[in-house]
């Protein structure tokens, strides 16, 4: 069953993750690495995608430094320091990163370990996986398009990383996804289409990448996404119209970025939006007055864009509104009377003057040339 996997010609004798698998598994005597044992392709998955990444070792062991002049395969201990690996010899249901659903790997989870490697391509041999996760490990290299075959996959989580490239058009092919989080690596190119095949999605997190272009027009099928993360990127362009259709959105980080248009007007219709995050773009022209209709939002900053003319008195429908953040534009005018008397507004900063005689000034913020 291995055989379409190994490179037999070299199999003992390179330092392909495959090959080094293989000899693992061949000096396995636990009994749950034996030919017949139906899960077999799992257990040389996971060896593989170990032996890509292996962890930091607290010692300096000898690493397949005579790996290509001694072909005594007899102890696997004698290739790799076992303080390198989080496999080990019982059933793989029983290892720690792991979960299983009847003997089958559900779960690969990868936590705060200190790797040198990359993920494995071995990765697409996991059909089963329903979360995957490899959370501030280290990994180097690019993210394997084979992540496109775990169809069953509902969570996918690599951020804080050393991840590079970009990202794989084949993702979209995870049309159960729930949770996509790649944040914090250093991905580019740009935002995929095909994401916008992920219509269960209820999270995407991509901040602090080097993606470039605009947001996909796309990203309106996906009804049920409530957080959208995309802030510290280099994205350009404008919010799509078809915002509108993402009823559901309750965060949108778009800070730190180089969007350059106006805003859309349909950005009203975002009535469940609790943080409107844009600070640090070029956005220009004026606030569209729709945003009174977005009676939720906790949070609007719009600091350091090219926005003009007045604030628009309609915020003053935004009564849960506790922090606003407008200084860094090129607004006229006053702040209306009601709109710094808010009952909630705790801050808000702005080149206007932002003094409400009823507000405690101990709490508020005042942002004033």
């Amino acid at each position: 069953m291995l055989i379409d996997f190994i490179e037999k010609s070299t199999a003992y004798n390179t330092r392909k993750d495959s090959n080094d698998a293989l000899v693992w598994l061949v000096n396995d005597e636990s009994g749950y690495s034996m030919c017949d044992d139906e899960f077999l392709l799992e257990r040389f998955a996971l060896s593989a995608i170990n032996f890509a990444a292996l962890k930091k070792s607290t010692s300096t062991p000898d690493t397949l430094s005579d790996s290509s002049e001694n072909n005594d395969h007899s102890d696997s201990k004698s290739k790799y320091d076992e303080e390198t690996l989080w496999i080990s010899t019982e059933r793989q249901c029983q290892w720690d990163n792991i979960g299983c659903n009847r003997g089958s790997v559900e779960i690969l989870q990868i936590q705060n370990m200190k790797l040198e490697g990359t993920l494995s391509t071995f990765i697409g041999l996991l059909k089963g996986l329903t979360r995957l996760e490899y959370e501030e490990c280290g990994l180097l290299g690019t993210i394997p398009s084979e992540i496109g075959l775990l169809t069953e996959l509902t969570g996918l989580n690599i951020d804080s990383n050393k991840l590079t490239g970009v990202i794989p058009t084949e993702l979209g092919r995870l049309t159960k996804m729930i949770e996509l989080d790649l944040d914090v690596n250093m991905l580019n190119g740009t935002i995929p289409t095909e994401f916008g095949l992920m219509v269960s999605a209820t999270s995407f997190d991509l901040k602090e990448n080097q993606l470039s272009g605009s947001i996909p027009s796309e990203f309106r099928n996906l009804k049920k996404l409530g957080d959208l993360r995309l802030n510290d990127n280099q994205l350009s362009g404008s919010i799509p119209t078809e915002i509108a259709s993402m009823v559901d959105l309750w965060q949108l980080k778009l800070s730190e970025n180089r969007m350059n248009s106006t805003l859309p007007t349909q950005i009203g219709n975002l009535t469940n939006l609790l943080k409107l995050e844009l600070s640090n773009n070029k956005f220009s022209g004026s606030i569209p007055t729709e945003i009174g209709l977005m009676t939720s939002l906790v949070i609007i900053d719009l600091s350091e864009n090219s926005f003009k003319g007045q604030i628009p008195i309609e915020i003053i429908y935004v009564t849960q509104l506790q922090e606003l953040r407008l200084e860094g534009n090129n607004f006229t005018g006053t702040i209306p009377a009601q709109i710094k008397c808010l009952p909630g507004l705790v801050t808000l900063t702005s080149d206007l003057d932002t003094a409400c005689e009823n507000l405690d000034h101990s709490t508020n913020e005042s942002h004033e040339d």
